[in-house]
């Protein structure tokens, strides 16, 4: 693949993974919860409730292989929030209990290179917020 179709590629994630954002109710409140923790930044995005609510990455693993993925979110209400984190075609299921942001780890396979990261309701409630992803 040249260079100019990777890049357009990645550009193409990028704005995917904007929109996603735009799409699923997105917000600004950083406030800290009670125990201190608060999100990264200054926004997330969430209520994964709607049948077809998702958020997509584009993540670039420098090999194949198994990897670590840290998800930081929290669910919506005193309800646990459950989805799912599907990569190259396999699923996981997540899950964010209470409303302190935590972190949920899950390991994926993914080929060298971009590789589609999607966080969705799946089977479960979709009752969560995720401020960031970090593979590690």
């Amino acid at each position: 693949m040249n260079i100019y179709c990777k890049t357009m590629k990645i550009l193409f994630y990028s704005i995917i993974v904007a929109l996603a954002a735009v799409i699923c109710s997105c917000s600004s409140d950083d406030k800290e919860s009670s125990n201190g923790s608060s999100s990264k930044e200054s926004g997330y995005v969430g209520d994964f409730s709607g049948k077809e609510a998702s958020v997509l990455f584009a993540v670039e693993a420098p090999s194949a292989g198994s990897y670590s993925i840290t998800i930081k979110g929290r669910a919506k209400g005193s309800t646990a929030g459950t989805g799912v984190l599907t990569a190259n075609g396999t699923n996981t299921d997540i899950s964010f209990a209470g409303s302190d942001w935590s972190d949920c780890k899950a390991t994926v396979s993914l080929k060298k290179g971009i590789n589609d990261v999607e966080i969705s309701r799946g089977s479960g409630n979709g009752l969560f917020y995720i401020d960031y992803i970090e593979l590690n």
